[in-house]
Order: C-alpha cells, then sequence, then structure tokens
C-alpha cells in the first residue's frame, strides 16, 4: 500500500514497518473508506456497491473492474459513442477522445470500413477491385501518362482556319476552293437568287440557249447567236425578207408612209406645223391642237362707240367666263380705236373681278397717233399668277389713261388657251 494518510480504521491488527510506509499484518481484516494519495483529487474510496474506485483528474472515477478492462492508459472520451465508430483524437495532447458531429466512420467486425465523407491520403495500397475494377491493372494504365498531361492548352489554329485559344474559328478569305463547296444537283443551274429579298444561295436554271448568251463577250456575239445581225439600233433592218401588211410590200419601203388612202407610219404634228396647216401625212394630237391657233378661244367686246371719245373709269366692258374656257389662261390681248388720239397714251388693265386681281404686269398701251396697241412702244405684260381663269369668273376692262385728245371707239380682244 503506498505512503499515504489513513483516515480511519474500525478493526486493525498490527502494523508491519516497511521503512517508506505500514502495511497491516491481516490485510483482510483492514477496511479503508477512502485513501487519498497526495492531494484530494486522486484517491481510492468504494462505491454504493462496495466496489473499490480510483478517481484521478484524467480518467475520473473507474472500478478496479473498468480499469482492468480499459488498460493502462490515461485516455478519455465522450460518455456515449457510435458503435464500431473510429477513435478520434481532441486537440493534441494524446490524451482525450472527441465524437463526431454526424456520420461517424465505423469499422464492422469482419473488418469492412465505412466513410461517408472525403478521403484525404497520400499513398495508398489497394489490392482487389475497387467499384469493381482491378486496381493493379488500371493502375499500370495510369503510369503510363506522363506527368502534367492533363494540363491542356487549346492552341491556335492557323492557315485556312484561324482561331486563337478556344475562341471563334474563321475560315480565312478565298481559303474555300470550288471542290470544298457542296455539290450543284444538276446539270444547267447557276448560282444565285431568285426568291425575293436577301438570302441564302439558290440555284437557278440555266438551259444550253442562256449558256450561249452567258459566254458570249460582248453584245456583237449575243447578237449572232440570237441571228440578230441585221438587226441596229439606229437604222432600220436591212434583212431581205419579203413581208407584206395589207397588200403593201414592207420590205420595198424603207418606212411605211400613212396616206389619206392608205394605211401605215403616222408622223404626229407639233402646233406650229398645225398652225402652218400645209402637212398632209402628220396626224394631229389632242396636245398640239389645243397648243396651236385653233386651241386658242378668242372674246371680243365694243367698250366705246365708234364715235363716241374713250374716257377713264373701271368696268367699262364684262364678260362671263363659261365652262368651255374653265382652266385656260390668258394668252393674247388687243386694243383697237376707230378714230386716233394725239398726245400721250392710252392704257387699258384687263381685270378679274371675281379674283380681284390685274391680269397684266404690263398695261395694254395705244401710243400717240396710233389705232392699235400691236404698235405700241412699250408692249403688254401678262401677269402668269393671275392669267387664268375658272367657270363663272368675272373679267372686265379698265381704262386708266387716255390721250390729251381722246381718241374715238374702243374694241377690246382677248385670247384664252389650255397651258
Amino acid at each position: 500500500m503506498p505512503t499515504g494518510e489513513i483516515l480511519e480504521h474500525r478493526r486493525a491488527s498490527q502494523w508491519v514497518d516497511k521503512g517508506t510506509y505500514k502495511e497491516p499484518k491481516d490485510t483482510d481484516n483492514v477496511r479503508v473508506p477512502r485513501l487519498e494519495v497526495d492531494d484530494a483529487t486522486t484517491y481510492v474510496d468504494k462505491d454504493g456497491s462496495n466496489n473499490m474506485t480510483l478517481t484521478d483528474a484524467v480518467t475520473g472515477t473507474k472500478t478496479l473492474a473498468q480499469l482492468s478492462a480499459a488498460g493502462t492508459g490515461d485516455v478519455t472520451g465522450p460518455s456515449s459513442s457510435t458503435d464500431n465508430m473510429i477513435a478520434r483524437h481532441s486537440g493534441t495532447g494524446g490524451k482525450t477522445l472527441q465524437d463526431y458531429t454526424s456520420n461517424p466512420p465505423t469499422i464492422s467486425d469482419t473488418g469492412d470500413m465505412n466513410i461517408d465523407g472525403d478521403v484525404d491520403c497520400d499513398n495508398v495500397t489497394v489490392s482487389g477491385n475497387v467499384d469493381g475494377r482491378d486496381v493493379s491493372v488500371d493502375g499500370t494504365k495510369l503510369d503510363g501518362i506522363a506527368a502534367g498531361a492533363n494540363n491542356y492548352t487549346h492552341p491556335n489554329h492557323s492557315g485556312e482556319v484561324t482561331s486563337v485559344a478556344d475562341g471563334a474559328q474563321t475560315i480565312a478569305n478565298d481559303a474555300v476552293t470550288y471542290a470544298k463547296m457542296q455539290n450543284v444537283s444538276a446539270t444547267d443551274k447557276v448560282l444565285g437568287r431568285a426568291t425575293a429579298g436577301a438570302g441564302d444561295v439558290e440555284e437557278i436554271a440555266c438551259t444550253a440557249a442562256g449558256r450561249a448568251l452567258l459566254d458570249d463577250a460582248d453584245a456583237a456575239a449575243q447578237k449572232t447567236t440570237l441571228s440578230l445581225d441585221n438587226v441596229e439600233n439606229t437604222a432600220h433592218s436591212t434583212d431581205a425578207h419579203t413581208m407584206t401588211i395589207d397588200g403593201v410590200d414592207v420590205s420595198a419601203h424603207a418606212v411605211l408612209n400613212a396616206t389619206d388612202s392608205a394605211i401605215g407610219h403616222a408622223e404626229f404634228a407639233i402646233a406650229s406645223e398645225i398652225n402652218t396647216g400645209t402637212d398632209a401625212t402628220r396626224a394631229n394630237t389632242p396636245d398640239a391642237l389645243a397648243g396651236s391657233n385653233f386651241g386658242i378661244r378668242y372674246l371680243q367686246a365694243v367698250c366705246f362707240d365708234f364715235t363716241t371719245d374713250c374716257a377713264v373709269g373701271n368696268g367699262k366692258m364684262y364678260w362671263h367666263i363659261p365652262p368651255a374656257l374653265t382652266g385656260m389662261n390668258l394668252v393674247y390681248c388687243h386694243a383697237e380705236v376707230i378714230t386716233a388720239g394725239t398726245t400721250g397714251t392710252m392704257d387699258i388693265q384687263i381685270h378679274n373681278l371675281t379674283d380681284t386681281a390685274d391680269m397684266l404686269s404690263t398695261v395694254i398701251t395705244i401710243d400717240t397717233g396710233e389705232t392699235g396697241s400691236d404698235t405700241a412702244a412699250t408692249p403688254y405684260v401678262i401677269n402668269g399668277a393671275t392669267d387664268d381663269v375658272a367657270t363663272n369668273d368675272v373679267i372686265r376692262v379698265d381704262v386708266d389713261v387716255i390721250h390729251t385728245t381722246a381718241a374715238k371707239g374702243l374694241i377690246i380682244t382677248l385670247g384664252f388657251q389650255l397651258p
């Protein structure tokens, strides 16, 4: 028994002195309720079942049977654990085990290991199969792979197809040859697009006749292909074939002219030719006729009696415009007196009363000693902005100035024509 302090004994025999400690001669008759060793944290005692216990700061309180079964180490751990759980140290002291928060790894009674999390190890030696595969065979295959073989960098492409690293590949200009294009589906096809709008290239039918024109070097060659050598854009055909129209040999006439008794080619007359009125081979058009003298409608009125002196004033004569003159423009004016006036001029304005607008920008003038405005030193000028008339317009004659010795009688003539 180690040296310690005997607190109490109920029955004891003689003690035998052992030098550093004493022991009872008859140990069967000795009962020690509590034996402390060095301090109060380490001591021998008994439990409620009269089993001897040992208490210390590391292992806690254990019976002798428990200490014998647990071995001689000083490791402590949680109060409970999972069956077959692999022990796990807490900290670096080597004396304390700790539990897992969840899914602890285990080793069965037959040696099977169950690990739910990741496994991190440097070197593993395995015999047999893993997941159905022979590790020794597959390991030999892995030995043949060079170091860094999985460190792959996508190369740049060059040549007809280029790219940078793993970027999009681009076909270089002029790299696709005809041989690398898809085949045309059949003979007599050209590539283009017949469908309206932009889109994919399509095959368009091209017959042998079409190809014969396409491969001609110029228009002259195409005319030869089409047998049109005798056709010119600037001259009549010199083809010698005979053809008749209504019994007339067309080949005998460069131009088949129409006459008053035969059908043929007719040229349209212009306004001046209509005015001349001598051409027997030209035809009239409504536009040329309206532009000729025959297209002018005249209005004429006597403003002062032939023996009456002319006088100044507005409204010396009025005209009503009928529907037949609608849309026409004033194109002609003339003033005529019966007896000439002397000294100064006689000035006359034509006024559209409906539009309240003068129709002349320069008035009609009859000079001294003259009877007509056609000899005036200053001719009249029609105002292009106010020269048109419409149905029901009222046109009047205004005498603005007379000679010192007034002229006698006044006749005004106006001409209207479609523009």
